[in-house]
């Protein structure tokens, strides 16, 4: 039997992505036959726990590069999720397109 959970996916927010902070953090939540005992989330490469699929962080305007892994019920690791790196900025990409031209 496996004794690890498997790897969580990073869903929001995407790889290059600008975004407003708060930035709200979301993975796909994993099983396994033992329970998921929690995420620990690494911002920057550094750990926190995260009971949630979800999360919401205060981040500073720069590039900020995020992984998260599962805890088995066993207390067992999984192994860490594919980096995302995005920009936390005051104010996001949406500002500039209001004046970009869309076709019809």
């Amino acid at each position: 039997s496996q004794t690890q959970p498997p790897v969580p996916e990073i869903l929001t927010p995407s790889y290059g992505d600008t975004v407003a902070s708060p930035v709200s953090v979301s993975w796909a939540p994993v099983k396994h036959l033992s329970g998921i005992s929690g995420y620990e989330l690494e911002i920057d490469e550094e750990l926190g726990p995260a009971t949630d699929s979800t999360t919401t962080l205060e981040l500073t305007d720069g590039v900020h590069t995020i992984r998260v892994r599962a805890k088995n019920g066993l207390g067992n690791e999984g192994a860490f999720s594919e980096a995302v790196v995005f920009t936390a900025s005051a104010a996001p990409d949406g500002v500039d397109s209001a004046t970009a031209e869309v076709p019809l």
